[in-house]
């Protein structure tokens, strides 16, 4: 028996030796397991990215779909109207919940248009029919509410910011009018460390003009800064962009039409400032004439 059991423990020490791993293979496997694991944690992240842009959006669209909701779009209002003047006009056709009417900020008029919200879709729909009446001597055109361009400009933008060497700051647009610095730092605070905050004002007011400019320590930060478009700063939903010194949207051509961003667009007005140069031929100097002797 024990000759036996020295034969097995032998044995045993035998497998032992023969299917011990070695240290070196045990560290591969590790390297193997943890980048395993690290691979299935960045996908999981990009996963809640992904899901978190995509309940973004979603949000997004239900909102624009309750922002266009029995609403009309009036345009041609008289710049002495209010509000009261546009529920009397628009009363015939159904009880209206909310007048939108944005107005200018040094002169407090009207801008000359306006979003009517009605309480049903039947309502909006009979709201249609004014289209081309009078009010105040002045012609209204009326047509469905479309999704305001802010929204889109969210909607549409692209979800991977790549960075530009050297841009540091970003253009954001859509703020409110009574904004603070503190308080455009503090919704940006999370994108990295800020250098400063530009917001241009009204001389007359102080309030700001809609617009700013937030300078971060680093590149990587704007980028940052870029995936914040859509949220809400005070009650409006913003929009963040790089500033690369392009011109803005606000931008006139020379033919008076706004600027495009699109590449298409700077490309073909490149074209047409260069044709423009070529068709400008040099004036033939004067021959002067000799006197006669």
């Amino acid at each position: 028996m024990s000759s036996e059991s020295e034969y097995n423990s032998s044995d045993d020490e035998t497998e032992k030796a023969f299917f011990k791993p070695k240290p070196k293979q045990i560290k591969k496997t590790e390297e193997v397991e943890s980048s395993d694991s690290e691979s299935e944690k960045e996908e999981e992240e990009n996963n809640d990215e992904e899901s978190t842009e995509n309940t973004t959006n979603d949000e997004i669209k239900q909102f624009a779909k309750e922002k266009t909701k029995a609403t009309v779009y009036v345009e041609g209002i008289s710049y002495d109207a209010d509000e009261s003047a546009l529920v009397s006009h628009f009363s015939s056709c159904g009880t209206v919940k909310e007048v939108r009417l944005p107005r200018y900020q040094d002169s407090g008029k009207p801008r000359g248009y306006a979003h009517i919200v009605f309480d049903t879709d039947k309502a909006a729909k009979k709201a249609l029919s004014l289209d081309g009446q009078y009010m105040m001597k002045r012609y209204l055109s009326v047509r469905p509410a479309e999704t305001p361009r802010t929204l889109e400009a969210v909607l549409s933008k692209p979800k991977n910011t790549k960075p530009i060497k050297g841009c540091r700051t970003v253009f954001v647009k859509q703020l409110p009018y009574e904004i603070t610095e503190d308080e455009i730092k503090h919704a940006f605070d999370s994108c990295g460390t800020i250098i400063s905050v530009r917001l241009p004002l009204w001389n007359h007011t102080k309030n700001s003009k809609g617009f700013g400019y937030v300078e971060f320590e680093n590149e990587a930060s704007a980028v940052a800064a870029t995936k914040k478009t859509g949220m809400k700063i005070g009650t409006r939903m913003v929009i963040v962009e790089l500033d690369t010194g392009a011109p803005k949207s606000s931008f006139r051509t020379t033919t008076g039409q706004y600027w495009n961003k699109g590449e298409e667009a700077k490309v073909s007005l490149a074209k047409r400032m260069a044709a423009k140069g070529k068709s400008r031929k040099p004036t033939a100097d004067k021959k002067t004439k000799k006197p006669r002797l």
